[in-house]
Order: structure tokens, then sequence, then C-alpha cells
């Protein structure tokens, strides 16, 4: 992770506590919190995102259906390398 994706995380992690978009006693998850989590999100953003973490992160087993694929996915490396 780089330097600026650390500050980003840092920021935006602030940003939530400070305004209390999270309970405290639950993991962050970012899907949740800046995401949405309804019936229409299966037919265009989860499948959507399941389709690019599916290309990007084949190591990585998902249900395209899941609402429970996480919001950003590190890619796998062998990806880059051919």
């Amino acid at each position: 992770m780089t330097l600026i994706t650390l500050l980003l995380l840092l920021v935006y992690k602030n940003f939530v506590e400070e305004h209390n978009l999270w309970p405290n006693n639950k993991p962050f998850n970012w899907r949740r919190i800046f995401g949405t989590h309804n019936l229409l999100d299966l037919t265009y953003n989860t499948a959507r995102v399941w389709t690019g973490q599916r290309i990007l992160s084949p190591s990585i087993k998902q249900e395209p259906s899941s609402f429970d694929i996480p919001f950003i996915q590190k890619a796998d490396q062998s990806n880059f390398n051919n």
C-alpha cells in the first residue's frame, strides 16, 4: 500500500468517525458506509464489482450475488507480469 493510499484511508476513516457514519463497536466496512445495499445492486453494482475483482484477483473466490464483496480488493500481482 502506498503512502498516499494510507493517507487517504486515514482521512476517510476520520471523516466517517467525526460524522458518526459507522458505529465504533462494529468492524469498519467501506462498502456499507459509502455504497448502497439493496436488491437493485445485484443487477448492476454488485455484478460490476464482482467482474472487476474476478479479473484482477482470480485467486479470491466470491459469489456474484454476495452483498459481502469487499469495497476494495488488492489485485493479484501475477495479472500484471504477463
